[in-house]
């Protein structure tokens, strides 16, 4: 029983070798920031937000990935529900998947290409004006 209270609560914590940044999304309303971890790998990918069961409220993850390509995300083993801001290549939201359902195997899409991705609390992006077209900026960590 020990042991599995253990992995439990190890899989609930963020993942500690991941870098963090500073996203700022600007809206017509002002700007909003979050503190979002840095999945830039196979491994970080993959894992993403599973298994957490906590997030502060101005916190999330910032997917980087190699080149623009139309993606798709899963919330397989994620029980919080997500904001999926699909970000281009210049910086600039192209579409946004707003409160996706927790744990559930249905890939959540936009339609258009895509090279970052931004996963935040659900209603994170209605709550703050987030609309397709805001321009979003950070500043990635040095590997």
């Amino acid at each position: 029983m020990l042991l599995i209270t253990f992995l439990i609560m190890t899989a609930s914590e963020p993942q500690s070798d991941l870098p963090y940044t500073h996203v700022t999304l600007h809206t017509d309303h002002g700007s909003v920031m979050v503190d979002a971890q840095v999945a830039n790998d196979v491994p970080s990918w993959s894992k993403g937000l599973m298994y957490r069961t906590h997030m502060p409220p101005q916190e999330g993850m910032l997917f980087v990935f190699p080149r623009e390509e139309k993606r798709s995300f899963w919330m397989r083993n994620t029980p919080l529900e997500l904001d999926i801001i699909f970000i281009g290549n210049d910086h600039t939201v192209v579409g946004i998947v707003e409160r996706a359902t927790p744990n559930s195997t249905h890939n959540r899409s936009v339609d258009a290409l895509s090279r970052y991705v931004l996963e935040t609390h659900g209603g994170f992006s209605r709550k703050h004006g987030i609309r397709r077209g805001a321009r979003v900026s950070w500043i990635l960590p040095k590997p």
